[in-house]
């Protein structure tokens, strides 16, 4: 313990899912922003 290196935690890619799915919310996210602005705009 005394005179080991520390070594940083290596960090993992987020698996193919993940990105999908945070790449879908996004997608989504926009459309819905968009839906609302033309919403408000036609008000």
């Amino acid at each position: 313990m005394c005179n080991q290196a520390i070594v940083a935690p290596t960090r993992e890619a987020l698996p193919w899912r993940w990105r999908f799915f945070i790449f879908a919310s996004v997608i989504y996210l926009i459309y819905r922003l968009y839906q609302v602005a033309t919403w408000l705009l036609r008000k």
